[in-house]
């Protein structure tokens, strides 16, 4: 009766295991569904009063901003945007706050990847190279601009702008001597890139304000396209809210937005 019943302890208990494992599996895929899957307005479930907290680089702010009203206004979710330099929102999230970040490629969140627990591609962006509207008018190589004695500014090199631009310069700058000032700040330098005179920068095509700048099509530059990536953070208060949020960046309202604002939808 003592081995029977021990046989029965052990075949209760490893039962127990498997369905407390297939629980876990299917919660993981689950949750990995919703992210993964697009969801229309029509689909959007209800979370009045709960709150959630998006990193977002300035480059993207006006098309996150129209995206978040869109989704507050059907889901009742407050969506909260901090807007500020890739270097400073990686701080930010080291402070374990948050359920989202947005941001173009991996390499600069090799800093912060032990608080991602997840990601999803979103939409790609195209860097180009601008400088002030009417400033070089007719030029549109690397050498006709170097000849015109231009100076490049650069984003921080923790930024992937930064990155961007630096590669660019090691890649097809070496040869010649030219200015640059780099580890500014992006604000900054979209400012000094609309307000003197003499400046050329490597810029997010979809940042390009075309009243200010001219673009330079530069077939140098078309090897550095970028994804953008919504990554969720493993410490999200709102898990549910979290997921659908992201899974929305990929709807059809959100295309729109995105294509608007010049992002290449993937």
């Amino acid at each position: 009766m003592k081995k029977i019943v021990k046989s029965f302890q052990f075949v209760f208990l490893a039962i127990i295991f498997i369905i407390s494992g297939c629980g876990t599996d299917k919660k993981d895929e689950a949750e990995n569904n919703i992210i993964r899957n697009i969801k229309s307005k029509e689909e959007l479930s209800d979370f009045t009063l709960d709150t959630i907290l998006v990193y977002c680089p300035i480059s993207m702010e006006k098309a996150v901003m129209e995206i978040k009203e869109i989704f507050e206004d059907e889901t009742g979710c407050e969506v909260q945007v901090n807007v500020a330099e890739e270097r400073y929102l990686n701080e930010e999230v080291k402070h374990k706050n948050g359920e989202v970040i947005l941001s173009s490629d991996s390499e600069g969140k090799n800093d912060i990847s032990n608080y991602i627990v997840k990601e999803k591609t979103i939409v790609g962006h195209i860097p180009v190279l601008a400088v002030k509207k009417g400033d070089f008018s007719g030029i549109d190589t690397l050498d006709g601009l170097l000849s015109n004695q231009v100076s490049f500014l650069m984003a921080y090199s923790s930024s992937s702008l930064g990155r961007v631009s630096e590669e660019f310069m090691k890649m097809y700058l070496e040869k010649y001597e030219y200015n640059y000032f780099d580890d500014i700040d992006e604000s900054k330098m979209y400012s000094y890139l609309y307000d003197y005179d003499g400046y050329a920068a490597i810029i997010w095509k979809e940042g390009a304000d075309k009243d200010k700048v001219d673009i330079i099509e530069l077939e140098e530059l078309k090897g550095f396209f970028r994804t953008i990536k919504a990554s969720k953070l493993k410490y999200a208060n709102n898990e549910k809210a979290t997921n659908e949020f992201i899974a929305f960046l990929t709807s059809d309202d959100s295309k729109k937005i995105w294509e608007k604002y010049g992002y290449v939808v993937i």
